[in-house]
């Protein structure tokens, strides 16, 4: 009997929510109902807030219902800019910044680098007298990973990745390729800004056969400098404070 039946309003907030009652798919908020007096299991669902589930009690009076729903802090879609300190196991520093993507569970990520220690080193030339070089160093480049949703707040992506070690100083420049394997872990503050832990190892890659490479000064330089070897090599612990764009 149509007598009988509630013509309840459900609202949420935001609008547009998907509306389900005992499983059974509504409509889009605001939606009226017409059920009839009793207790129902009631859903709500959008795409940038989590589920909202109640069990709500219709009578026979017309009502308006309105539900808060809470914003997603992890974000399946999510473009990101972060800044990044970092801290490796020889006591080098180094600070920079992240561009990066999540397409779903799949994360792209670009960084650079730059790093705040020197080093001195000595080149004996064939009758030519000793030079003296102080060198620098930046780091680039690319990961890839797949990243997993624990709860509301938490995202751990494992990653993989490759780099370029620039080392420059008193007109000397020679660089070499870095593979990378870490996992980043994230921690959402509010909706859009969060924190971020990124323990990783780092390693030299072969790359004799790359033509830039061919003079092999880089392993040159690392052979007189264990400092120099170490800025591409070992563990390293990256901090980072992220917002999402």
């Amino acid at each position: 009997d149509s007598d009988e039946l509630s013509g309840s309003l459900i609202k949420s907030k935001p609008e547009k929510a998907k509306l389900f009652v005992d499983g059974k798919y509504l409509g889009l908020t605001p939606c009226r109902v017409q059920l009839k007096p009793g207790k129902y299991d009631l859903r709500l669902e959008h795409e940038k807030y989590r589920k909202f589930k109640t069990a709500a009690t219709f009578s026979g009076v017309d009502t308006t219902y309105t539900y808060k729903m809470k914003r997603k802090q992890q974000r399946p879609w999510a473009l990101y800019l972060q800044g990044t300190g970092g801290y490796t196991q020889h006591g080098r520093a180094e600070v920079g910044a992240n561009l990066g993507i999540y397409f779903l569970y799949l994360n792209l990520e670009a960084y650079a680098l730059h790093g705040f220690d020197t080093e001195t080193v000595y080149f004996n030339y064939d009758n030519a007298p000793q030079t003296t070089h102080t060198l620098k160093s930046f780091l680039y480049g690319a990961r890839a990973g797949f990243g997993i949703i624990c709860g509301n707040r938490v995202r751990v992506t494992p990653q993989v990745g490759a780099g370029l070690l620039s080392i420059y100083g008193n007109d000397v420049y020679t660089s070499v390729i870095t593979g990378t394997a870490g996992l980043r872990i994230e921690c959402s503050i509010i909706n859009h800004i969060g924190v971020c832990l990124v323990p990783e190892y780092s390693m030299v890659m072969p790359s004799d056969k790359i033509d830039w490479n061919k003079d092999k000064l880089y392993h040159q330089i690392e052979a007189i400098s264990p400092k120099i070897k170490n800025w591409a090599n070992g563990f390293k612990c990256y901090f980072g404070l992220y917002f999402y764009l």
